[in-house]
Order: structure tokens, then C-alpha cells, then sequence
């Protein structure tokens, strides 16, 4: 049967309205993912940040407030300094943290197999990519609080085992939620469920 109504023909009306549909849900489904994941990772940003001003608080003798900052006169400057002590910072936790050396490659390794037998979907890559670089900055900031501890007091201590106790809370979270989400989608996909599509109604 064919339509024919202003500029618009339509052999089949109803695989019309079928693929339609499909690429209407796709692509809601897709822009709804990336500002969740945006608006996540901003606040978790915001939560770094802050953290890093509260240790750089502690090294200069428990003062949060008063602890000086580079001149932001110059903005170039400025961002040149950020950047090498970020540099600095990276250099450490690949030097020094065995979670760098040995649990990342294997997470990522695990990752992409599955993602290469189940065939995920871009959707569900970039999904597992926002969580790794969470849980990479987890690590940094539980690697910050071990780093403040033991300049505090290197002798055993409750409330200090507490804190990095919890810090690495944070850590095996986002290890967990990493993990989660690569069987959830290998799972999805081994029994034929498109979760995706039961994110957002039609």
C-alpha cells in the first residue's frame, strides 16, 4: 500500500512507524545516558576537587583555608602548574599503586572480552568507560587519604585505620559497579533482553 500526502511517501505505514520508533528510542536513550553520565562525573569532579583541597589543608598543619595557592594572575601559568603537579600525581599512583600494575589491566582485559563476545553496544562501552575512570579516580583520592594518614601518625591507630578503611570503600564500590555492569550487559545480551530500550518509554 503506498501513501502519498505532501512530501511524504510511506510504502508499508506500519514498518514506517516501527522504524521510526526504534530510531526515535535510540537515540533518546543515548542522549538521556550521556547527561546522566555527565551530570554524575561533574559532581563527582566536585567531590575530587574538594578532597584534594581538604589533604592539601592537612600538609600545611590542619589550616583548610589559609593554605596559599598559586597566583592566578597569570591564567597560563596557572594551568601549567595544575597540569605538571597532575602529571607529578599520575607518575606516583603508576609507580607506586599495585592496583595500577595489576587489577586495571585485568579489569579492562576483562572488559573488552566481553564486550568482543557479547557485541556491546557503543551505549554500553561508553557506560563501562565512565565507570573505570571513576573508579581510577577513587583510587587516586583512597591513595591521597593513605598518603595524609601515614604523615599523621605512622603508628597504628583506630580512627586512622577508619579512614582508610572507608576510603577503600570507595574503591571496591566502584570495583564492584565496574563488574556489575560488564556481566549485567553480557547477561543482557547472552538472553536476547535490550535493556536499553526499557530505559525510556516510546
Amino acid at each position: 500500500m503506498c501513501i502519498s500526502a505532501k512530501n511524504f511517501t510511506f510504502r508499508s505505514a506500519s514498518s514506517t512507524i516501527s522504524y521510526r520508533r526504534k530510531v526515535y528510542l535510540n537515540y533518546s536513550t543515548d542522549v538521556y545516558f550521556c547527561q546522566v553520565l555527565c551530570l554524575c562525573y561533574t559532581f563527582w569532579r566536585a567531590y575530587f576537587i574538594m578532597g584534594a583541597e581538604v589533604l592539601t589543608g592537612f600538609l600545611n598543619g590542619g589550616d583548610f583555608m589559609s593554605y596559599e595557592k598559586p597566583s592566578k594572575k597569570n591564567p597560563i601559568k596557572h594551568l601549567i602548574y595544575n597540569i605538571r603537579d597532575s602529571h607529578n600525581g599520575l607518575k606516583i599512583m603508576f609507580r607506586e599503586s599495585s592496583t595500577f600494575h595489576r587489577i586495571y589491566p585485568m579489569m579492562l582485559a576483562g572488559g573488552i572480552a566481553l564486550g568482543l563476545a557479547f557485541r556491546f553496544i557503543a551505549l554500553e562501552y561508553i557506560i563501562l568507560g565512565a565507570v573505570f575512570i571513576l573508579d581510577v579516580e577513587a583510587e587516586t583520592m583512597n591513595s591521597a587519604v593513605e598518603e595524609v594518614c601515614d604523615r599523621v601518625n605512622k603508628n597504628p591507630d583506630p580512627l586512622i585505620k577508619r579512614a582508610k578503611d572507608i576510603a577503600s570503600a570507595a574503591v571496591y564500590i566502584m570495583h564492584l559497579s565496574y563488574i556489575g555492569a560488564a556481566v549485567f550487559f553480557a547477561i543482557s545480551h547472552a538472553a536476547g533482553f535490550d535493556w536499553w530500550t526499557k530505559i525510556i518509554p516510546a
